[in-house]
């Protein structure tokens, strides 16, 4: 029986509880003949009560002998009642719970016996994109409980001007084993769907396509009690405090799909933070109250599970394609055997940005394919929304980009694929060639080699540009910098600058963002404290050789730590539960739990800025300090009695630094303060050159012997305060350059200040006692940049020319 089926019968046997109570009034007001009217109104909704659970669930069910025999009830007081003038009060009581028992039995025997059957329908739009919903689909039909149906939609073409043109309606390009129903078939006004799925988000909002009007998400809201979204794309996996990457996709996060839907199931935990997040900042602009600005009602609303997408590609084998007998003819060598089948995919964003630059690009990639064409097959798949994209956005490009095609076609010597079925491409070729896109994001699950093409000398971000670190140790003449970017530690020759290996520290995982928050120096030793992996390391400085330990805490996985005797104390940035301890001998670890019990408020703060907001730890002697970023509170803690202490400060804090028996801190509203152990903060110092422009001006703060150094977050100035006068003094990084997020790391050793950049492979060295700054350029030696290519299945043809990677490679 379907659920909304079952609730409606439900609710009926409440009216007639509320019937008993009615007859019962009736009888007592001396109005027998009104309670028997309502006897045979009773007796008919239980006849229909019948009829319908007969209809749903076949004859003989337990409910329906119980509403025979609710019936038998009725009639016999009805004939009761008839045959006596009045009844006095217990016996009208009599009846009122004879009654309720038999409705008791029914409604028990529905509600426990009585199976809910679940209807869902999913309703794709394009064919193409059929994948992102299939494997939720396939399950669904396999649910005996479920009833799972594809509804195709239409959708149209939008001309120039925004008007509707061209309708659409795949129905006929659905794979063999998906049993679709024509939309003319499935009424939703009639069916209403316990859930329906849907993959186009727009609604009307999209410049190329629009889905018919009567399935904007808006209309299908209307028909279900679930309405869920998931995306018809994925995309890279970036961190939640990526703001460079984020503000690439943030859009997707706030659409009619997104704001409509009951659940949206994205690709990842981290991307289900970053919709979460973007979805509150957006829904607070365009002034939505209620459940859009309730973040633990979002918490429900976003799922991280996955994308189908994944599921797919992952799940179908090239033995089980049906391969068209036309590309058996260019993929066949005469031998009989296949020739290496590279995927060419070719994405709109490419053709908007570069235009005729990308239609020569592509004339140049068919000319080199069409000359290697016995040795290797060119599967060429553009994104099928380019003709009506183009038409619309660049109509100048489309008789010019029609030629490409149609030559392409007329030629015969490679594939072109506009068919509904990308999973085909993806499992069937042997690489991929093309412009970034979510194919991209899907064919790294086959890891199969990917080369992504430059157009017009466009150099796409990639990690292998330069060196980026968010934690490192100076060690005599060399320097130890872990990667932000991935599982590794570079070592960098001092006094040249030159990357003299790159250290995996755990192959198995590669591409990991911020992986470590802090490096401690310890011997013959580096630690690498965690930031967003579950273990600890240990480096062994001579040979190279990596030990781990997996980190017990079930909070999220983000440490500061410090060194105490022969054991690294973990102290989490996010939230206090308990401190991990790990023995640097024998890497054994142990938890302390006596965790300070005003830290309740952390879990508020994580959902808040989402993001570590405590600072890290700093230790003198036998006690560390640290402060809350949002609040005004600085902690200390000793590590012999693990005694707790809070203290009082008059700003949030950026960042502490620690010098003997100081702290230094660092305010948000561009204050430096002395602290000092047993006297507290001694006093406060303004910044003359502290630049408000709506964020943290600076990211972090350094003491060496003679000066005070404030590290920028925005900009490229470091702010130098001199202790002894507290003059101030600025030192440009990187004249006339407007960077953003210039700094990732510094260290300081007895004589400079080193500062990594977060944009390129340099250094700034500024000496301590002239303020002399210089720059230098890290040098990457060949066999160290192919090493760390090789680390994934992506390469870049500014790196790798095609004819290199792909032909001496065949």
């Amino acid at each position: 029986m379907r659920k909304r089926q079952k609730q409606d019968i439900l609710e009926i046997l409440q009216s007639l509880y509320e019937a008993n109570r009615e007859i019962e009034a009736a009888l007592k007001n001396k109005q027998p003949e009104l309670a028997r009217n309502m006897l045979c109104d009773c007796q008919e909704c239980a006849i229909e009560l019948g009829n319908v659970i007969d209809q749903a669930e076949g004859e003989g069910t337990e409910a329906v002998s119980y509403l025979e025999k609710y019936c038998e009830v009725l009639f016999h007081y009805h004939q009761k009642l008839s045959e006596m003038e009045q009844l006095d009060k217990k016996a009208v009581e009599k009846i009122k719970k004879a009654l309720d028992k038999q409705i008791r039995e029914i409604e028990n025997s529905i509600r426990n016996n009585i199976p809910e059957r679940q209807e869902i329908v999913f309703m794709p739009y394009k064919a193409s994109m059929w994948d992102s919903l299939e494997s939720v689909y396939l399950a669904a039909k396999e649910d005996p409980d479920c009833d799972a149906y594809c509804v195709p939609i239409p959708y149209f073409d939008k001309n120039p001007d925004g008007s509707l043109g061209q309708m659409h309606y795949e129905i006929d390009q659905y794979p063999k084993n998906i049993e679709v129903v024509s939309r003319l078939n499935y009424k939703l006004e009639e069916r209403r769907p316990d859930v329906i799925y849907i993959h186009n988000p727009y609604d009307e909002c999209n410049h190329v396509t629009c889905v018919h009007p009567d399935y904007f998400s808006s209309r299908l809201k209307q028909y279900t009690d679930k309405l869920v979204y998931i995306p018809y794309f994925v995309l890279q996996e970036i961190e939640p405090d990526d703001e460079k990457s984020i503000e690439q996709m943030r859009h997707f996060c706030f659409l009619p799909g997104t704001i409509n839907a009951d659940r949206v199931i994205v690709q990842s935990e981290k991307m289900r933070q970053i919709y979460i997040n973007e979805y509150l900042k957006a829904a607070k602009v365009y002034g939505l109250t209620g459940e859009h600005l309730d973040r633990a009602k979002l918490e429900e609303k976003f799922l991280g599970l996955g994308s189908p997408k994944f599921d797919k590609v992952v799940n179908t084998r090239k033995e089980d394609m049906d391969v068209p007998s036309e590309w058996l003819k260019v993929i066949e060598k005469e031998d009989g055997s296949w020739k290496k089948i590279i995927l060419y995919n070719t994405s709109i964003n490419a053709l908007l940005k570069h235009e005729e630059q990308m239609l020569i690009k592509m004339k140049s990639v068919f000319e080199l394919f069409k000359e290697h064409q016995k040795e290797v097959a060119l599967l060429w798949r553009p994104h099928p929304l380019i003709p009506s994209t183009i038409q619309s956005m660049r109509p100048q490009l489309w008789e010019k980009y029609k030629e490409i095609v149609e030559q392409y076609k007329e030629e015969g010597w490679g594939i072109y694929d506009d068919s509904s079925d990308l999973d085909r491409a993806v499992v069937l070729s042997d690489g991929y060639y093309g412009d970034p896109s979510s194919v991209v994001d899907v064919y790294e699950k086959t890891e199969k080699p990917i080369l992504i093409q430059t157009c017009s000398g466009n150099k796409e971000i990639n990690i292998l540009k330069y060196v980026y670190s968010t934690a490192g140790v100076i060690d005599g003449e060399r320097i130890y910098l872990a990667s932000g970017y991935d599982n590794l530690i570079f070592v960098i020759d001092k006094k040249t600058m030159t990357l003299i290996e790159s250290i995996e520290i755990e192959p198995e995982k590669k591409g990991v963002v911020y992986p470590m928050s802090k490096a401690i120096d310890f011997g013959n030793y580096i630690i690498g404290i965690p930031f967003s992996q579950r273990f600890m390391f240990k480096l062994n400085k001579t040979n190279g050789v990596v030990e781990k330990v997996d980190i017990t805490h079930n909070n999220k996985i983000a440490f500061s730590g410090c060194l105490y005797k022969d054991e690294i104390w973990l102290f989490p940035l996010m939230n206090f539960s308990s401190i991990p301890i790990i023995n640097i001998n024998n890497l054994k670890n142990k938890i302390v739990s006596s965790v300070f019990s005003k830290f309740d408020f952390a879990e508020k703060y994580q959902k808040e800025y989402g993001h570590n907001i405590f600072t890290q730890i700093h230790k003198m002697g036998e006690v560390v300090y640290f402060a809350l970023r949002h609040d005004k509170k600085m902690y200390s803690f000793q590590l012999n009695t693990q005694i707790w202490n809070e203290y009082e400060l008059p700003d949030p804090v950026v960042e502490l630094c620690c010098e003997k028996n100081v702290l230094w801190i660092l305010f948000n509203t561009g204050k430096i303060g002395k602290w000092e152990c047993g006297n507290g903060l001694i006093f406060c110092h303004d910044i003359n050159n502290f630049h408000s422009v709506g964020k943290l001006t600076f990211s972090d703060i350094a003491i060496s012997d003679e000066y005070i150094w404030c590290l920028p977050a925005i900009g490229n100035e470091i702010v130098i305060i001199e202790k002894s006068t507290l003059e101030e003094r600025i030192i440009e990084l990187c004249p006339n350059k407007n960077s953003k997020w210039l700094c990732s790391h510094y260290m300081v050793d007895r004589e400079k200040l080193y500062v990594f950049s977060q944009e390129c492979s340099k250094v700034w060295m500024i000496d301590q006692r002239s303020l002399d700054i210089s720059e230098r350029e890290i040098l990457i030696p060949d066999k160290v940049t192919e090493k760390m290519k090789k680390r994934k299945n992506i390469w870049y043809e500014m790196y790798v020319p095609l004819q290199e990677l792909i032909f001496k490679n065949t």
